[in-house]
């Protein structure tokens, strides 16, 4: 469940812009369709720095089967008045 490749890592939006084009113009998002579940958020906000952490179980939409659980994290920094997204990471737990 989950992804084939076990870690991944992604310094910059620059090098996820020609992969996740080609995803989005053919359709091609994964579990397209998917619900997801969240639990055990946590929320921490400061006046230039913003975290969430959750954890996520994914099902298939029509048939309700378990894709994955994941512990996932979201940093937002503050930048001249505007929100950033920071950090984006996502951890699946062992099926």
């Amino acid at each position: 469940m989950g992804f084939p490749k076990k870690v991944t890592s992604n310094t910059g939006f620059e090098m996820l812009v020609a992969e996740k084009k080609k995803q989005f113009e053919a359709n091609e998002t994964l579990w397209q369709g998917s619900t997801e579940e969240r639990s055990n958020e946590n929320f921490r906000i400061s006046s230039d720095m913003a975290w969430f952490t959750f954890e996520q179980n994914s099902y298939e939409k029509d048939t309700r089967k378990f894709l994955g659980k994941s512990l996932e994290t979201r940093i937002l920094e503050k930048e001249n008045g505007e929100w950033k997204i920071a950090y984006l990471g996502y951890h699946y737990y062992p099926t």
